[in-house]
């Protein structure tokens, strides 16, 4: 009859020591840490910075008025202004040192103009929809907006 102790297998079983098993549970801690550690240093969790911006609109046309940095194609909406309409609108995301401002009006592109930070900023954060533009859609034969569009 064999004992109990005989039937087992003669090598000793392999167990990991502390050291491995601490790494082993730090591992996943520690890939964390890199990544958060990652994102704070590019920047990515930074609040991005907002301004007040007071518009007008002395145009016979509902204007919609839309930032972009420069280069870009994606556009923020800050405000729809209607005929004769003035504005305060807070916290426009400030696109950086160069904005793109884009007018439309009833679906047609009125004017992408490019303005530097610093000339709204001299300006009081000031920005009125240009004359050239209300000329512009009348040339293009868009009727006036209702008065109150």
């Amino acid at each position: 009859m064999t004992s109990p102790t005989s039937a087992r297998p003669s090598s000793p079983a392999v167990r990991p020591t502390r050291s491995a098993a601490l790494a082993a549970r730090l591992l996943p801690l520690l890939a964390v840490a890199a990544v958060v550690g990652s994102v704070v240093r590019t920047g990515a969790l930074e609040t991005p910075a907002v301004v007040t911006l007071q518009l007008a609109n002395p145009s016979v046309y509902a204007v919609t008025v839309e930032v972009s940095p420069p280069g870009r194609e994606r556009w923020l909406p800050v405000a729809t202004l209607g005929p004769g309409d003035a504005r305060t609108v807070r916290d426009v995301l400030d696109p950086g040192p160069s904005w793109r401002i884009r007018l439309r009006s009833q679906g047609v592109i009125a004017a992408d103009l490019a303005i530097e930070r610093g000339a709204l900023e001299a300006a009081g954060w000031r920005f009125s929809v240009p004359a050239g533009v209300e000329a512009g859609l009348q040339a293009a034969a868009v009727p006036p907006s209702p008065p109150d569009s």
